[in-house]
């Protein structure tokens, strides 16, 4: 079924207001050689890089729980 304009105004909404996004830049070979890297061990670009996130922090990420959820979505 099709997102409705407003479940995906509200969606990004919410996530405007709870994510920011963090970038880098890497020359073209170091970024394919770090891509090879993550498909031989099984991984995403994304999750390697919130893995070494969470390793820096000494800490889990933070995630979005089913509670807080259901109650985002009665707002």
């Amino acid at each position: 079924m099709a997102m409705t304009e407003k479940k995906r105004k509200t969606d990004y909404a919410w996530q405007k207001k709870n994510y920011k996004r963090v970038g880098t830049k890497l020359y073209r070979g170091d970024a394919e050689a770090f891509e090879e890297w993550c498909r031989e061990h099984n991984t995403s670009v994304n999750a390697a890089l919130k893995e070494y996130v969470s390793q820096c922090l000494g800490r889990p990420l933070e995630k979005r729980s089913e509670n807080k959820e259901a109650k985002d979505n009665e707002e």
